[in-house]
This record gives C-alpha cells, sequence and structure tokens, in this order.
C-alpha cells in the first residue's frame, strides 16, 4: 500500500524547498510515501518542484484548475492518488511546514494502530498538542470562537478543524469524495462533516504546531466574519432548507460567499 501526502501550493517559492526537503525524509510502516504538490503558482513553485522531483522520484508535481482553492487542489491530489494506486492511504499538508514531517509522522503511526479508524486529523489543543511562536491575541481568539461554533453547527467533537494536516483511507474518502464540493474556507468542515454523516470515525491526534507567520494569506479582520458566514452557510447548505430551493442554486449562493 502506498502514502500519499497531498500539498497544496500557491506561489510558494519563497517556502516549498523547506517543506520538500523536510517531507522527503517521511517515512511509514503503512507503506512508500509519495508527496504530491497541487499547484496554483506562477512564481517559481513550479521549477523548484520539479527540480526537487528530477532528485526524488517520490515527488510529482501536478497543476490545479485555476481559481480551483486549496480545497480544490487538495480534491484534485485525492483524486490523483485514487486512481493511481486504489486502496491506499492519503492526506494533506500545508506547504508552509507548520505540522513537520515528524508531527505528520504520529498521524500516520495512529492511523496504523487501529482498524476502526478512518482518518486522523492533527490538532494543536488536543492532548500532546502545541504552538510553537508568536500567535497574535486575536487570531487565538477567532481561532477558539470558530471552533466553538464549528462544534455547535455541526455536533462534531473536533477541538481543531482547521489546522493543516490530515489524513484517510482511501476506502472511507472514495465514500464522500462526490458530496465534497466546497473549496474555500468550508472545505474541511465539508469533508469531516461527510465523514461524520457515513460513520466513519475520525480522531484527532496533538501536534507541535510551529506558528508559520512569514507569507501568510490569512488576514484576521477579513477572515474572522468569512470563516463565520461560510460555516453558517454551510450549515443552511447541508439542512433540510434545501429541499426550498434549487440545489444548483444555493449551491452557487455558497459558494460565492465562501470565496467572498
Amino acid at each position: 500500500m502506498e502514502v500519499y501526502v497531498i500539498i497544496p501550493a500557491r506561489n510558494e517559492a519563497g517556502r516549498i524547498a523547506r517543506t520538500l526537503a523536510d517531507y522527503s525524509k517521511l517515512k511509514s510502516d503503512l507503506g512508500r510515501v509519495r508527496i504530491v504538490v497541487v499547484s496554483e503558482s506562477n512564481d517559481g513553485t513550479d521549477d523548484i518542484v520539479r527540480n526537487f522531483g528530477e532528485l526524488n522520484g517520490n515527488i510529482t508535481l501536478l497543476k490545479a484548475e485555476i481559481g480551483s482553492g486549496k480545497g480544490g487542489a487538495i480534491m484534485r491530489g485525492f483524486r490523483y492518488a485514487m486512481a493511481r494506486s486504489g486502496k491506499c492511504v492519503v492526506g494533506f499538508a500545508d506547504a508552509d511546514d507548520a505540522v513537520t514531517a515528524k508531527e505528520f509522522g504520529k498521524l500516520l503511526k495512529r492511523l496504523a494502530a487501529s482498524k476502526g479508524i478512518a482518518g486522523v486529523i492533527a490538532s494543536r489543543y488536543s492532548n500532546g498538542g502545541s504552538i510553537e511562536g508568536r500567535i497574535g491575541l486575536w487570531r487565538k481568539v477567532a481561532s477558539r470562537a470558530y471552533n466553538v461554533l464549528v462544534r455547535l453547527l455541526f455536533r462534531v467533537g473536533f477541538k481543531d478543524t482547521q489546522c493543516g494536516a490530515k489524513v484517510f483511507k482511501s476506502e472511507a474518502l472514495g465514500k464522500v469524495i462526490r458530496l465534497v464540493d466546497i473549496n474555500g474556507m468550508s472545505f474541511d468542515i465539508n469533508l469531516l462533516y461527510e465523514l461524520k454523516i457515513k460513520g466513519y470515525k475520525v480522531v484527532e491526534e496533538g501536534v507541535r504546531y510551529r506558528q508559520m507567520n512569514d507569507g501568510t494569506s490569512i488576514r484576521i479582520l477579513r477572515n474572522s466574519p468569512q470563516m463565520l458566514v461560510a460555516a453558517l452557510g454551510f450549515r443552511v447548505y447541508k439542512s433540510r432548507f434545501i429541499k426550498l430551493f434549487p440545489r444548483r442554486v444555493v449551491r452557487h449562493v455558497y459558494k460565492r460567499i465562501d470565496r467572498w
């Protein structure tokens, strides 16, 4: 069996080399590890990935669809992995190496330890989790408030749905992949919620998270209300009220909200 780590990248020329150097060392008892960078970049990121790929046959570059967003890039990588290998383990990690390969390995070990688990997600706030580096007060408050909202709206017990590292068994992903159609801020919620509805067990694993403030595209004053509205919109999108309106129309409206 093979293990695929999908890394979505949008203009990450300043950081992707560090991340690939780290993840190229990742090993797993589950099988051979392959790194797939799904890129929507025009800053030289693709050339860096290609150069790494020439030196390491386990690193592959895929091009993301223009405007597909982080979620769209990850789903492109998921589909590539499952089409190539069938039964496999598929996960993703952010391009900034905030969750290092060593910490990512904890997710793989946890997944291998139990046949009853369909996925493992990294958590900064679970037992064993921590944050290294400077994190602003407003960012921390917004993060915890968002988590409370998600837990209330979707009845999930996760302490951290947005940490950028997750792994899943392909058997579970195959049952929900067509239902995950949100590419923006609610991508993680969409994926985890569909797995929950289908009855799959996903657990959290505490990791040491390195707060990366260089090159981040997150802007707290803009993204906090955006994430709030997106979460509320997704709750409506997945509720019984969806039946009152044409699904295509509601989906279009929600996607506009999610990309606001």
